[in-house]
């Protein structure tokens, strides 16, 4: 349990968003904030908060116990694929996923359309040297060998020729 104090925190970055949903959640419930649909979702505090604001009165929530992020899940599952592979997968990897994630962001679409996780970590294990090995990865297909093969068969040349 989590009992809120009214004395400021020294920084609201102590919670991530899950957990200021939750705190949201929960003060919504006991009614110490209302919620304004009217006034484009604005929050504020009612009388019951005003209470607790001024010490009046206590609230006490509950700590919710938090499943890791499908982000963190997705981190665990790249490193497990890679942990039995050879010395510098996992830096090719993140070679890789930088690239990608620059050739997403330039394109403005998610970095999985560029290319899947799985597909970065054939190629940091198989690390393809022409195209035809490419066009061998896990979901490289004709038109994505086209559209990146080159540039990330130079993210692994360049690799191969900074590790030799």
């Amino acid at each position: 349990m989590v009992t809120i104090a009214c004395q400021p925190s020294a920084s609201a970055k102590e919670y991530g968003k899950p957990e200021w949903r939750s705190i949201f959640r929960q003060l919504y419930g006991a009614g110490i904030i209302a919620l304004d649909i009217t006034g484009y979702g604005t929050w504020s505090v009612t009388e019951a908060g005003r209470r607790v604001l001024k010490g009046l009165d206590k609230v006490t929530l509950r700590k919710d116990t938090m499943k890791p992020g499908r982000k963190a899940a997705r981190a665990a599952a790249n490193a497990t694929a890679l942990a039995d592979g050879a010395a510098g997968d996992k830096e090719l990897f993140e070679a890789l996923r930088r690239r990608r994630t620059e050739l997403a962001k330039a394109q403005g679409v998610a970095a999985y359309v560029v290319f899947a996780d799985k597909t970065l970590i054939d190629m940091a294990r198989r690390k393809p040297t022409t195209p035809a090995e490419m066009g061998r990865m896990h979901g490289v297909g004709e038109a994505k060998l086209r559209q990146y093969g080159q540039i990330f068969l130079d993210v692994i040349h360049e690799y191969a020729a900074r590790a030799a």
